[in-house]
């Protein structure tokens, strides 16, 4: 896929300080109100709260804002770079970047996506994270719908599960199914837990995962994942939610759904199914569109899509610049998870 991340190269001096806040941190005195002076530590320890993320990209907006994407959510996290800290935390994110560590995210007090300290991480998380990492199965890339040779029903997926839906009425039953299972929907469960499609602001990967399984465990088809993903290195997704009580606009760096091949008189044709963001089944081309709302801060940056088969899950460590390369969630165990976790939230906010 086109596009690039940016690339600095980390001075010397900003490195050093990178290091010596991950040992020592920063100490400062702070007068007290009798005249003397009383020393205070901004550690430099992960806390309870902060997220370990590895970093997907960092990149200026102007002279003193940044954003940052990670793999682990599509969520855009912003941060100023007007002070020391903004800037250790900008140096931060670009060394985690180019060596592929995962760092500490600290969120600013009563926000949602604002970065307070970026903290590298420990010894200790680097090798718990490096050992998850090297775990992890990469997902079968499957040839895009536009492809003239497309579908091509050769993955290794498609062994007992029927290629196409036959006709749009059974769509619109399967797309009802889904729908039914969110955690504002009253529908009969049927494969635990539901999936949280009101709650916009992240988990598409494991709404995506779930609907997988309902779509090929539960009706018998064969489904397929599609990544919309910011390609020129700094800009966004835009998309206005309105359904399930929304009213909000979210920025993402990727976003994911599943999609299926349904029989027509012209031939197969691809529906994405998305009941976070649509009422019914919609083109591919549809879907990718309304993540371009002008009203919610879409600038024209370039989009990219990557089709795979549908156990991919979330992008990972890409092998070339600008690439998705998503692991795959075989169990359902991380998507069952993240859908616990999501399911009493709403919005596009956390």
């Amino acid at each position: 896929m086109p596009a690039s991340f940016p690339n600095r190269m980390i001075s010397l001096r900003i490195l050093a300080a990178f290091l010596f806040i991950s040992i020592l941190g920063i100490t400062a005195c702070q007068k007290n109100k009798n005249g003397g002076s009383e020393p205070t530590k901004e550690t430099a320890q992960p806390a309870p709260t902060d997220r370990l993320l590895s970093v997907a990209n960092v990149y200026y907006l102007n002279g003193s804002n940044a954003e940052a994407w990670f793999f682990e959510t599509p969520l855009v996290f912003e941060f100023n770079t007007n002070t020391e800290r903004g800037r250790l935390n900008y140096e931060a994110l670009q060394y985690a970047k180019e060596h592929k560590l995962p760092v500490n995210v600290r969120l600013a007090p009563y926000s949602e996506n604002r970065i307070d300290q970026i903290i590298p991480a420990t010894a200790e998380q680097i090798e718990r994270f490096n050992e998850e990492v090297s775990k992890r199965v990469p997902a079968e890339a499957a040839p895009s719908p536009d492809d003239p040779n497309a579908p091509f029903f050769g993955g290794s997926q498609t062994s007992s599960l029927v290629s196409y839906i036959p006709n749009t009425t059974v769509l619109n039953n399967i797309f009802s199914t889904i729908k039914s299972q969110c955690c504002r929907a009253p529908g009969v469960l049927i494969y635990g837990p539901r999936i949280p499609f009101q709650f916009v602001a992240d988990g598409c990967y494991a709404r995506a995962h779930k609907m997988r399984q309902l779509i090929e465990d539960y009706y018998g088809y064969q489904s397929y994942k599609v990544f919309n993903f910011a390609c020129n290195g700094a800009g966004t997704l835009s998309v206005k939610a309105t359904l399930w009580g929304n009213n909000c606009c979210v920025k993402w760096w990727y976003h994911v759904t599943s999609y299926v091949y349904v029989q027509t008189a012209s031939g197969p044709v691809a529906y994405a199914i998305d009941p976070a963001m649509f009422n019914v089944p919609v083109s591919i081309s549809s879907w990718v569109a309304a993540q371009k709302n002008l009203t919610c801060g879409y600038n024209g940056a370039a989009q990219g899509q990557a089709y795979y088969y549908s156990n991919a899950y979330t992008p990972g460590f890409p092998s070339a610049s600008c690439t998705i390369s998503p692991a795959a969630d075989n169990t359902y165990t991380a998507a069952n998870n993240t859908c616990t976790s999501y399911c009493p939230k709403l919005g596009c906010s956390f």
